[in-house]
């Protein structure tokens, strides 16, 4: 992370660069994201959003021209992405504008049942509106064809799914749990060569990626993290929602959320193979995440045992 003043002053050479008011001073963002350093500036009145990458430098056009036409096209509560620097020798920084709200991961533990739900309807009516936008990849300088992308994210959760299973012995896993898991896995190793519910993806499908408010009345305020948007299956983030809420002590908001979602895509989530397979594999991975405690690993291998035992929470 380089020296605040380092930031404020190519926050401010970006800005100028674009005729906007410049920061007369930066503070780090409350809500911090798990990659990326977030930071808020402030301009009289006016705020920035202000993201110091330090993955994914190579999208920083790409996010700033997919998110705005997302925003323009679908009327989600996107932030205008403003400037953002392009020469690999600066620092990389996205400057955004500043959406109020609060991660729905700490929203959720502090609004009262009713309010929960609320949130939670209106956000899985944001991502049915996302998944079924329509953008040109040409747009915005291009993306991988759909069969394309679908594959390379189907090897890369195999290849994360290769490393975990090497794992559950460290965490106290029986054999016999371990074997059914490598069973079920190997079994259907090369299926799913097909998306199940193509639409756009962005991958960072969580609590920590909206914001939220509960006045004047629970809504999603702010949709963040669109630096990688691109075709896909769609219910692999549909599986990401459930199993982050459900591993993070949250799912008692997973029912408002898929019916906020169903009501806004027409559709309902289906029961079948792809769906519980893709639950068992970011279930699974959910044991590795950093930020996970015993509860939690515990939450995660509670799943994995329905799921072996012939469930689909996701639906059930």
């Amino acid at each position: 992370m380089p020296d605040l003043m380092t930031v404020l002053r190519e926050t401010n050479r970006l800005l100028a660069a674009k005729g906007l008011a410049e920061c007369e001073s930066i503070e780090l963002a409350a809500d911090q994201d798990t990659a990326n350093v977030n930071l808020v500036g402030f301009a009289g009145n006016e705020r920035y959003a202000i993201k110091v990458r330090v993955r994914n430098l190579d999208t920083m056009a790409r996010q700033r021209c997919v998110a705005n036409a997302l925003r323009e096209r679908t009327g989600l509560p996107i932030p205008l992405h403003l400037c953002h620097s392009d020469e690999d020798d600066e620092l990389p920084l996205v400057v955004m504008e500043h959406m109020p709200g609060e991660q729905l991961r700490l929203l959720f533990q502090s609004a009262t049942a009713a309010q929960s739900d609320a949130l939670a309807r209106d956000w899985g009516r944001c991502i049915a509106r996302f998944h079924g936008a329509s953008i040109e990849p040409d747009d915005c300088g291009g993306w991988p064809a759909l069969a394309v992308a679908h594959a390379g994210y189907l090897d890369w959760q195999r290849m994360k799914i290769r490393d975990t299973i090497g794992l559950l012995d460290t965490l106290g896993w029986p054999p016999d749990e371990v074997s059914a898991v490598r069973a079920y896995l190997l079994e259907r190793d090369g299926s799913f060569d097909e998306p199940a519910a193509p639409g756009l993806v962005k991958r960072d499908q969580g609590p920590r990626d909206a914001l939220g408010l509960l006045e004047p009345e629970p809504h999603v305020s702010a949709l963040l993290d669109w630096e990688l948007v691109s075709p896909g299956d769609t219910l692999w983030e549909i599986v990401d929602v459930f199993v982050m809420l459900y591993v993070g002590g949250l799912g008692r908001v997973w029912p408002a959320f898929r019916e906020g979602y169903e009501r806004e895509s027409d559709a309902e989530i289906q029961r079948g193979e792809p769906l519980e397979y893709y639950t068992l594999v970011r279930s699974l991975i959910a044991l590795t995440w950093r930020d996970q405690d015993a509860a939690r690993r515990e939450q995660a291998r509670e799943l994995s045992r329905r799921l072996l035992d012939g469930e689909s929470p996701v639906v059930d």
